[in-house]
């Protein structure tokens, strides 16, 4: 195992190829990128804070594709949707230009239904399982990673790059 707080050893082969992001992770990219003061009031992100934001954004500049799936999306707009009233649609209105610079990888519902984390982690996780057997999977959830990391597939765990104590 890779010593904590060690981004480039993390990264390691990785680092030139897409990433794809998970909820938790693309929720605190957004509410970051929206206004930064924000994340520690947010409900979902509220546990990270501006290193954990300014650590995202150095890791995912260390790719050449940021992908999202549309599970993922979903997810993510359905906790963000309270932000958004609480700032009368302005937030979506101000993140609307970063999330068309996402890749969408869409993948074929009955391939997440008959995925082997589905029954387990859910659709949404079950999308990224799909993924991390050609892509590298960003995540801080303890389940999914150790899913994937299980399937062969690739993944970081996002509390092994951040140096705070969990």
């Amino acid at each position: 195992m890779m010593a904590k707080g060690n981004v480039s050893a993390q990264l390691g082969t990785y680092s030139t190829q897409a990433v794809v992001v998970d909820s938790n992770l693309f929720i605190l990219y957004l509410v970051g990128l929206f206004n930064i003061g924000e994340i520690e009031l947010f409900e979902k992100s509220k546990h990270y804070g501006e290193k954990q934001f300014n650590l995202l954004i150095k890791v995912l500049a260390s790719y050449k594709k940021i992908i999202i799936t549309q599970p993922i999306l979903t997810e993510a707009t359905n906790h963000l949707d309270k932000l958004n009233r609480k700032y009368n649609t302005v937030f979506y209105r101000s993140i609307l230009d970063s999330l068309l610079k996402f890749d969408d990888t869409s993948n074929n519902t009955f391939d997440i239904l008959n995925g082997t984390a589905f029954f387990e982690l859910g659709f949404a996780d079950s999308s990224l399982e799909i993924l991390s057997q050609q892509y590298v999977v960003l995540t801080d959830d303890t389940d999914l990673y150790g899913h994937i990391i299980s399937k062969s597939g690739k993944a970081i765990f996002w509390k092994h790059l951040d140096p705070r104590n969990y």
